[in-house]
């Protein structure tokens, strides 16, 4: 894959980082848990696709990707 696709390590200021992990430890276990239950069909796209986008908004989804965005911004990568 070529280097300009590949993120690199972000590096969030002082002020976010307890933020931003404690929105990682929610949003990361949930997407794990739902991407093995629409694997196994425990969960159908279909169905329970709107369902799991509203919980991934409800445990600050927005928020996790504005802190990520800001670090990129800041950081020399985005230059």
């Amino acid at each position: 894959e070529p280097l300009e696709n590949i993120l690199p390590p972000l590096y969030y200021p002082l002020e976010d980082v307890e933020e931003i992990a404690q929105l990682e430890a929610t949003i990361k276990p949930y997407v794990e848990e739902a991407l093995a239950r629409f694997v196994t069909g425990d969960l159908d796209i279909e169905n329970d696709w709107d369902a799991h986008l509203d919980e991934l908004q409800k445990l600050g989804l927005d928020r996790y990707l504005e802190l990520t965005q800001n670090a990129y911004d800041m950081s020399s990568f985005s230059k």
